[in-house]
């Protein structure tokens, strides 16, 4: 018996489609720490850019140890010649602020002192904020440090709380700069020798030309380019995307952090080779 072969005609049926290829999802980014040991700090020795009544500055840390002394710093500048600085520090001394802070679900053995003091004046009127918060050795905590001198407000978000009630807000004096261009820039230390074993992870400190806040608080969406809504950290690329180059920007592990992606000055190591944490804020 003969067989037949019949052929599909052009009416026929179309053959399906192949499957699109999945487009694979980005990478998530993976933030590194680097770890100072108290007796390294990077250093440059000019901060160029522009001064303006605006700081916005962003990190992660924890302290590694118990603190012994009464101060370490993680940020400096200084101006001998003016008598003012601005300085990011940890404190050592629980009462140092406010007693109420030792109750805190974070505290362990210091609290995170945020201060700038500026002298404007021939006779020293100035002005000055500080606030604080207990910062626990449990993980590196994200910190939101953002400056209005022209208004006279301050906020600091830890891990993306406000934790700047009213009873810790400092009155301010009259408007003026936050003083930090042609100065040194110390991190990890400051003038005085005071550091202390930290972890620290993707510093910024930007020199805004307008306010960062929104009414009395830094929008949200600002906030998002720094931290994201599961408290995680944020690729550096995103914030320089909306907010521009900041002065300062330290990201990556022990090889990569010391250079400066910002735009004010080049850092050098002092005191020897700072070495990878041993967590990530993106854990």
């Amino acid at each position: 018996m003969a067989c037949a072969i019949r052929r599909r005609g052009a009416g026929g049926p179309p053959a399906p489609a192949p499957a699109p290829t999945p487009t694979p999802a980005p990478a998530s980014y993976v933030a590194k720490a680097v770890h100072f040991d108290g007796s390294n700090y990077l250093k440059c020795n000019n901060l160029s850019g522009s001064d303006t009544p605006y700081l916005l500055s962003s990190f992660w840390t924890r302290m590694t140890t118990p603190m012994t002394g009464n101060q370490s710093s993680l940020i400096w500048v200084v101006d001998p010649t003016n008598n003012y600085s601005t300085y990011i520090e940890y404190e050592g001394n629980t009462n140092f602020f406010d007693d109420d802070a030792q109750t805190l679900p974070h505290i362990a053995n210091a609290l995170f002192g945020i201060a700038s003091d500026l002298s404007i004046a021939p006779f020293g009127h100035g002005m000055s904020a500080s606030a604080s918060e207990a910062v626990g050795s449990d993980k590196l905590h994200h910190i939101l440090w953002a400056v209005d001198f022209a208004s006279g407000k301050q906020k600091i978000y830890m891990d993306d709380v406000d934790v700047s009630p009213p009873e810790r807000q400092t009155q301010f004096g009259a408007p003026s700069l936050v003083g930090m261009s042609g100065l040194p820039f110390y991190v990890g230390t400051d003038t005085f020798g005071n550091s202390h074993p930290a972890d620290l992870a993707d510093l910024f400190v930007y020199q805004l030309g307008s306010s960062p806040f929104v009414g009395d608080d830094v929008p949200a969406a600002t906030r998002r380019e720094f931290i994201d809504g599961n408290g995680k950290p944020v690729n550096p690329s995103v914030a320089v995307a909306a907010l521009g180059t900041p002065a300062v920007l330290l990201s990556g592990d022990k090889d990569a952090f010391s250079n400066n992606q910002g735009s004010g000055c080049n850092f050098s190591v002092v005191g020897g080779a700072l070495t990878n944490a041993d967590s990530s804020p993106s854990n």
